[in-house]
C-alpha cells in the first residue's frame, strides 16, 4: 500500500512537470521584465513638454484655482493630476522620485487586483500570468505613458477601473462605492467617463435603478460643470488631425474626405481604433509602413486578439456570459473613446481598452488550458505567447531606455528656454539632475 501511494505521487509529479516548468519560466520572464521596467521608470526625469509645463502651471495656483482651471491651458480638466504634481513639488521640490514611486505602487496595486479577478473566477495561474503580461507590456497601456510624470493620473484611472471590475465580478459594486470611484476617475482624466459607462451598464443589467440614476447624475453634473466653467465639454475628436491607415491626414484633408458628415468621421475613428487594438496601428495612423519591428507587434497583437475571441466564444456559464459582456463593453468603450479622445490612435487614449483586451486574453488562455487534453500543447501555446510578449516588452524597454538617456543628455547639454515653462523651474530640475 505505501509503495502504491508513493508510485501514484511520482506519476502525479511527472504529469504536472510541464505545467510547473511553464509557470516557472513565465514567472521568471515576467518578473525580470517588470523589474527592469520599474528600474527605468525610476530613472526618468520630467519631460520638457507636458511635465515641465504642468509643474510651472500649478506652483502658483491655489487649491480652489486648480479645481476651476484646465491643465496646461488646454481643454482638459484634470485637477487630481494637478494636485499630485503640486503636492509633490511643495513637499519634495523638483525631485521626480516621489511621483515615479507612486506610479510603481499604483502599477503593482493594479496587478494585484487583476490577479484577484482571475482568482475569483477560478482562472489558471498560467492564464493570469500571461494576461498580466498583456496588460503590463501592451504599448496601449503602461509603455505608452511611462516617460511622463503627469501620467500618474492614467495609472490611477487604470487602478480604479480594475477595482471596479473586481467589484463587478464579485457582485459587490454598490451605488456608493461606484460613485466614489467615478468621481475620483472623472476628476483625474476624461477616461473616467468610460468607468462611469461601465458602472452604468452593470447597474442597468442588474436592474439597480438607483445605480443607473447615480451614474447619469454624476456624468451629467461633470459635463454641465465643464460647460459652465469652460464654455465647452472639451472634445478634440472632430477637429484633431487623424491617420488614414497609411498616412497622416491634416484637418483640411479630413474636411475634404468627410465634409460635414461627422457620423462618417466617427465611424472611421471607431474602425481605426479597433484596427489599432487588434493589429497594433502605430501612433498617428501610419499603418503597415516599413519597420523592422512592426511584424513582431502585429503578430503579437493578432495572436492576442484571436485568443481573446476564442475565449469569448468557448467560455460557458457565468464566466462566458461575463466575457461576452466585457467584449461588448470593449466595443462600446472604443466607440466612446473615438468621441472623447483624439481622432487618431494615440496609445494612451486606448489605455482602458488595452486592460480589457488583457482580461479577455486571460479568458481565452484559460479556455485553451481547460479544453485541451495535451499538457505539452498547452505549454507550447503558453510559451509562444510568453516569448512574443516578452519580445514586445524588450523592444519597448530598449526604446524607453534610449528616451531616458536622451532626456538626461538634453538637460546636461545646456540651459534652454522652453515656451510656457518658467526658467526657475527648468533650472531647478537641471541642477537636481546634475547634482549641484
Amino acid at each position: 500500500m505505501p509503495y502504491n501511494n508513493w508510485n501514484s505521487k511520482i506519476e502525479t509529479a511527472f504529469s504536472n512537470t510541464p505545467k510547473t516548468i511553464c509557470v516557472g519560466v513565465i514567472s521568471c520572464v515576467f518578473s525580470l521584465l517588470i523589474l527592469y521596467f520599474y528600474y527605468l521608470v525610476l530613472g526618468l526625469e520630467y519631460t520638457f513638454n507636458d511635465d515641465l509645463l504642468t509643474l510651472s502651471q500649478v506652483q502658483g495656483l491655489t487649491i480652489k484655482e486648480i479645481f476651476t482651471s484646465t491643465i496646461i491651458d488646454s481643454n482638459y480638466y484634470r485637477p487630481i493630476i494637478q494636485l499630485a504634481i503640486k503636492g509633490s513639488y511643495e513637499v519634495f521640490g523638483v525631485d521626480v522620485y516621489p511621483i515615479r514611486i507612486s506610479q510603481i505602487v499604483l502599477h503593482i496595486a493594479t496587478l494585484v487586483v487583476f490577479c484577484q479577478i482571475g482568482r475569483t473566477q477560478g482562472f489558471d495561474k498560467v492564464a493570469v500570468l500571461l494576461g498580466g503580461m498583456v496588460i503590463c507590456f501592451s504599448p496601449f497601456t503602461y509603455f505608452g505613458i511611462a516617460k511622463y510624470a503627469i501620467e500618474i493620473g492614467t495609472y490611477f484611472v487604470g487602478f480604479l477601473f480594475v477595482l471596479a471590475l473586481l467589484m463587478i465580478v464579485t457582485d459587490k459594486l454598490g451605488v456608493l462605492s461606484a460613485s466614489i470611484i467615478v468621481v475620483f476617475a472623472l476628476l483625474t482624466r476624461e477616461q473616467g467617463l468610460l468607468i462611469a459607462f461601465t458602472s452604468f451598464l452593470y447597474f442597468l443589467l442588474s436592474r439597480k435603478v438607483t445605480g443607473v440614476i447615480a451614474m447619469v447624475f454624476l456624468v451629467g453634473m461633470y459635463l454641465a460643470f465643464r460647460v459652465l466653467l469652460f464654455g465647452q465639454i472639451g472634445s478634440e475628436g472632430l477637429v484633431g488631425s487623424t491617420g488614414w491607415f497609411t498616412e497622416f491626414l491634416t484637418v483640411s484633408q479630413l474636411e475634404e474626405k468627410f465634409g460635414d458628415t461627422y457620423v462618417l468621421l466617427y465611424l472611421y475613428n471607431i474602425v481605426s481604433h479597433l484596427v489599432s487594438l487588434v493589429f497594433y496601428l502605430p501612433v498617428k495612423g501610419q499603418f503597415l509602413l516599413p519597420d523592422k519591428n512592426m511584424s513582431l507587434f502585429v503578430c503579437t497583437h493578432l495572436m492576442t486578439s484571436v485568443v481573446a475571441i476564442y475565449g469569448v466564444v468557448r467560455c460557458k456559464l457565468h464566466v462566458g456570459s461575463f466575457a461576452r459582456g466585457i467584449s461588448t463593453l470593449l466595443l462600446l468603450l472604443v466607440g466612446c473613446n473615438a468621441i472623447i479622445a483624439y481622432s487618431y490612435c494615440r496609445h494612451r487614449m486606448l489605455f482602458i481598452a488595452g486592460i480589457i483586451l488583457g482580461y479577455l486574453f486571460t479568458v481565452g488562455m484559460n479556455a485553451i488550458i481547460m479544453n485541451e487534453d495535451s499538457r505539452r500543447k498547452v505549454c507550447a501555446i503558453s510559451m509562444i505567447a510568453c516569448f512574443l510578449w516578452g519580445g514586445v516588452a524588450l523592444l519597448q524597454l530598449g526604446k524607453l531606455s534610449l528616451k531616458s538617456s536622451k532626456l538626461k543628455q538634453h538637460y546636461r547639454v545646456e540651459a534652454k528656454s522652453i515656451p510656457g515653462v518658467e526658467s526657475e523651474i527648468y533650472n531647478k530640475v537641471r541642477k537636481q539632475l546634475m547634482g549641484y
